[in-house]
């Protein structure tokens, strides 16, 4: 699989225009300090190496390193989304449309290095976008912190210690919470489908050398919420081999929540297995969540997704995602089923750049929807 490394060059700046001079002053002090990029084809975190190869968080997501060790005292990165859709949605004999075009979300991050190479500090802020926003004025008012820690790496045997506010590993992450699998998983940490801020006070610690690994998770508080009193715990542990650019890992996932009145026990497993014979990716997940409020109901259900690539030209990839639920993407009973069918492509150095149609289909014993998006999106990091 190393052979799919291409090391990219951060070379280009951000396509959108900021109105505010303090957005650019902050903007330009980031590309000033940005490393270059040793970005990968999306796929390699699951089949080749752990996601510290690529980002400085080793759960992956958000500011992206060199390969080699760096000896900058402060560098950072961003990642912007910009979305594209058309959306229909048939339910009990009406129709909904929808278009929409607009930022979807900024990642803006700094490392800092204090005074040893090993002790990363890091903050991430995030900017969501809002639909109706066409010139971006209140989408950068809406800054969130997406993470803030301290990470101790590059320890014996590739360990690492990290504690702050992120959002620990979990099955296959994605960054698409359009994707089945992400809505109930989302519905079941948090309460609802759209999870782009989700965030944890954490402590965790991991080894990685190379092929298997183990990271275990100390959870305490959601900080999406204020009065939450989440306690629990995580863990992931999987394999490769390499030769073979085959994968599997498992991730469980158990926490309590007292506050605020709530009396919430939550409860999540995921099996993610995948292999790569060029130039076709193939994996599969079963994903199984609980989430019983007390106070309420119970609400739980399984996912199980089959998503396949196929690379047709270059850096072009064909894409099929499948995923069938025997609950709705708020864990309700029911059934839903999801198809997308796409292609996605790197342009240059720091485009992604995909093209999907999907069609969601949900059903409870009281309705039937039949959702169906045309989704193009924009990604630029650096």
């Amino acid at each position: 699989m190393k052979y799919i490394f291409r090391r990219l060059q951060c070379a280009s700046p951000p396509f959108f225009v900021v109105k505010s001079n303090a957005m650019q002053k902050f903007l330009t002090l980031l590309l000033l300090f940005a490393p270059a990029l040793s970005a990968e084809p999306w796929f390699v975190n699951r089949f080749d190496e752990q996601c510290a190869h690529c980002h400085v968080n080793p759960n992956g997501g958000g500011i992206r390193t060199e390969h080699e060790t760096s000896d900058r005292k402060v560098d950072g990165g961003g990642d912007v989304r910009y979305l594209m859709s058309r959306w229909i949605r048939h339910a009990e004999g009406n129709t909904q449309k929808t278009w929409r075009t607009f930022l979807m979300t900024v990642d803006l991050g700094m490392r800092y290095r204090p005074f040893h190479e090993k002790l990363n500090l890091v903050y991430e802020a995030r900017f969501l976008g809002i639909p109706e926003d066409r010139v971006f004025d209140n989408t950068f008012r809406t800054a969130t912190t997406r993470s803030f820690y301290a990470l101790v790496d590059d320890l014996p045997f590739d360990s690492f210690i990290q504690a702050g506010i992120y959002r620990p590993l979990f099955g296959n992450a994605s960054p698409d919470h359009q994707l089945l699998a992400q809505k109930i998983t989302s519905y079941a940490l948090q309460g609802n489908t759209r999870a782009q801020t989700l965030r944890f006070r954490a402590v965790s610690v991991g080894v990685s050398p190379h092929i298997p690994f183990i990271k275990l998770h100390w959870i305490r508080k959601n900080a999406n919420f204020e009065n939450d009193e989440s306690e629990g715990w995580a863990f992931n542990m999987g394999a490769n081999v390499e030769t073979l650019g085959a994968s599997v890992d498992y991730s469980f996932w158990q926490h309590k929540n007292q506050g605020g009145g709530q009396n919430q026990d939550v409860k999540l497993q995921s099996l993610h297995g995948g292999f790569f014979l060029d130039p076709v990716l193939l994996g599969y997940e079963i994903l199984s969540t609980r989430r019983d409020d007390r106070n309420f109901e119970l609400r739980k259900g399984e996912v199980q997704s089959i998503e396949a690539f196929l690379r047709f030209w270059r850096k072009l990839y064909g894409t099929v995602n499948y995923a069938n639920a025997n609950a709705t993407s708020a864990l309700e009973a029911g059934k839903a089923r999801q198809w997308r069918l796409g292609v996605r492509g790197f342009i240059g150095t720091n485009f992604d750049l995909g093209l999907f149609y999907e069609q969601l289909r949900e059903r409870t014993s009281l309705q039937e929807t039949d959702d169906r998006f045309v989704v193009s999106q924009l990604h630029f990091f650096f």
